[in-house]
């Protein structure tokens, strides 16, 4: 557990990240503890396997801080609508919660269309698209005006859309790639 600490702190971890970070290094390292490579590096002294573990601490650091910034920006999706306003002042819309607490139901279902958009493979357009339809209420004149795109070409975007959606529900992964 040292030297996961020390790790921690020379990966240049905050205060709150090196309890985290220490865990994670530990179990990477446990978990590929026999494999060939991770078996040369311990072998080929105390300075490689000090810089093996350096590097796996500064890729999990990594790895964390990124995953913190996803998961900031999806709950900032869920509960905004894609303009950017708050969905509590839009009528008609599946509502969003300004804190969690107070309809969870509305907000897990908000983050489950957000993750299932973000998993489904769609285009940038496609994601648009379906955002404004699905959490904003959108209707297909409104989304053409706002992207400055025809009808029906915002018919194509969400039949298209949907069709990788299914697939993604379906658990097919040859649609959701088409």
């Amino acid at each position: 557990m040292v030297v996961a600490r020390l790790a921690a702190r020379a990966a240049r971890a905050r205060p709150d990240e090196v309890d985290d970070l220490e865990q994670v290094v530990i179990e990477k390292l446990l978990t590929k503890w026999d494999l060939p490579h991770i078996e040369a590096a311990r072998e080929r002294g105390a300075d490689s396997w000090k810089g093996y573990v350096i590097q796996v601490a500064r890729n999990a650091l990594t790895d964390m801080r990124r995953k913190a910034g996803r998961t900031v920006d999806r709950e900032r999706r869920a509960t905004a609508g894609v303009d950017g306003e708050p969905l509590e002042q839009r009528p008609g819309v599946l509502r969003s919660v300004a804190a969690p607490d107070s309809n969870v139901d509305a907000y897990l279902a908000r983050l489950a269309i957000i993750d299932s958009l973000d998993d489904a493979g769609l285009t940038a357009r496609e994601q648009e698209v379906l955002t404004l339809i699905l959490l904003d209420g959108a209707t297909v004149k409104e989304i053409a005006e706002t992207l400055s795109i025809s009808r029906r070409r915002v018919r194509e975007l969400r039949q298209t859309g949907q069709h990788k959606l299914r697939g993604l529900i379906a658990g097919d992964a040859d649609v959701a790639e088409n």
